[in-house]
């Protein structure tokens, strides 16, 4: 799948599309699926819990985030693919997060959820 031109996506994407390297969108999904397990490797359940500051998100609820993320694109991906003209509903991270319930689960236990869903 080749990179997709400026005209073909929505503004509010361009960030995102600006951001990403490489013209395999495939091969980007795994290598950063490959780069976020890294990251979290050996980082402690203990840990899941934790935010860098009052009212910031924590690791939990990043990668909680992550997996909300990967299931609204796959589902849009997907009304795409079948050429569906509805339109589509907006998605408000700040909105999920508190109704995620995230710092009640494990963080080994969501980074397993990301990786499946991903691969």
């Amino acid at each position: 799948m080749a990179r997709p031109e400026k005209s073909e996506y929505p503004e509010y994407y361009h960030s995102y599309v600006s951001k990403s390297q490489g013209d395999n969108a495939v091969k980007v999904l795994e290598d950063s699926n490959a780069i976020t397990r890294k990251l979290f490797k050996n980082v402690e359940d203990e840990k899941g819990a934790f935010a860098y500051a009052e009212g910031k998100w924590t690791l939990n609820e990043l990668v909680q985030h992550l997996i909300d993320s990967e299931r609204v694109f796959a589902y849009r991906l997907m009304r795409i693919a079948r050429n569906d003209k509805t339109p589509m509903p907006g998605f408000e991270q700040d909105d999920y997060v508190p109704e995620s319930n995230a710092n009640n689960k494990n963080l080994s236990e969501l980074l397993i959820e990301a990786n499946v869903l991903r691969n």
